[in-house]
């Protein structure tokens, strides 16, 4: 914690929620709001996913995170102060731009969000791999790929090549290594050694190294065989679970982290990927009335458990045939107008994912995703 930060105790005040688009943020605001919190929420493209909720009280269009990034710094100030918020808590994205500028941000609120060199190391995959590595944790060989890497590897095995700077499985693709291929300059790929095995992932909250509150879940479903998870139900995962808490006890971290994993048939778990975030397994700790203590001043709750029940996304999986079985993030009797806002969220964005040649997912977060690229 750097000097001059705000630090909280619970008491009730008030919260300022960004990514506002995402399932994930309607889910932390209902959390706060449950609790007793006035909570607000930022959002850079205008959906209404989490200004329906009617634990919502306020809500403000901002300029874009990635292109208008002093901008929309500079709205996020003034809505901190107009508002008097007491935390913000990033849930996509944004949490690049907005931790780049944490210094100026925490003079006036806490901001639940890491050091932007250690995000910045986490959300490379090459780097992230190298790191876990180095800290003795298991996780599959990686390469940048290159000509020498490919004059180098094995040609009989598979392998998973996806872009170093990527998110919900985009353009990530499992081929064998005859048909690798490496097409010089342009992005940086990454190339891993194919892992057999069972799928699973990580949520966590955590403080200064402790993890507070968190679960192992499975994808029920996904839209596509690499992409995001619609989905998802709580396991036990004893090789995963101790991963992650060597992980951030070592790195002292402090934030939402989630990790994707592959246990193999000795149930040795090895994370392929880090996303320093919010992801799915938030909405697995929604009845979990000590996830915003555990944001706010650090009390700890055991990990969730196979008690919990899945849930998933509705909208998504009427489109892939999905199972029905789980119960849905979105609607909820006692807050319904997300539920409708929703429909009108993803319209938006799908109309301007065709008109702009992008897939869904792309455009979902063209404006506010984080590449690599220099942040003023």
């Amino acid at each position: 914690m750097s000097p001059g930060e705000i630090v909280l105790r619970e008491r009730l005040g008030t919260v300022l929620v960004t990514g506002g688009r995402s399932p994930v943020a309607l889910e932390m605001c209902r959390l706060f709001g449950r609790r007793g919190w006035t909570v607000v929420v930022a959002e850079s493209e205008g959906g209404l996913l989490c200004a329906a909720s009617r634990y919502v009280q306020a809500y403000y269009k901002v300029p874009s995170p990635r292109f208008r990034t002093a901008a929309f710094i500079a709205a996020l100030l003034e809505i901190v102060r107009a508002e008097g918020v007491g935390i913000l808590v990033p849930t996509c994205e944004e949490i690049f731009y907005i931790s780049r500028h944490r210094g100026r941000l925490s003079r006036y609120c806490q901001v639940f969000a890491p050091e932007f060199s250690i995000l910045e190391r986490l959300h490379c995959k090459d780097r992230f791999i190298e790191h876990a590595h180095e800290l003795g944790l298991a996780v599959p060989e990686t390469w940048v790929l290159s000509e020498q890497v490919l004059a180098a590897i094995d040609r009989s095995r598979k392998y998973v090549v996806k872009p170093v700077y990527s998110r919900f499985g985009c353009e990530t693709k499992i081929v064998s290594g005859k048909d690798l291929r490496w097409e010089g300059r342009g992005r940086q790929w990454v190339v891993q050694t194919f892992l057999e095995g069972e799928g699973l992932h990580a949520y966590a909250i955590a403080r200064e190294g402790r993890v507070l509150s968190g679960v192992i879940y499975k994808a029920l479903a996904k839209e596509a065989a690499t992409g995001p998870s619609i989905a998802f139900e709580a396991v036990e995962c004893s090789s995963a679970e101790k991963w992650l808490r060597r992980f951030v006890e070592a790195n002292a971290f402090s934030g939402q982290i989630s990790f994707d994993f592959i246990v193999d048939a000795a149930g040795t778990a090895r994370a392929i990927e880090c996303n320093p975030r919010a992801t799915s397994g938030l909405h697995l700790l929604a009845e979990d009335a000590a996830v915003v203590r555990a944001i706010i001043d650090g009390a700890p709750s055991p990990l969730g458990k196979t008690r919990l029940k899945p849930k998933g996304l509705r909208l998504p999986s009427l489109f892939v045939g999905a199972r029905d079985d789980f119960k849905d993030v979105v609607f909820r009797w006692a807050d319904p107008l997300p539920a409708l806002a929703q429909c009108v969220t993803i319209l938006g964005f799908l109309l301007r994912a065709l008109w702009n040649r992008r897939s869904l997912e792309e455009e979902l977060v063209h404006d506010l995703c984080w590449n690599g690229e220099p942040i003023e």
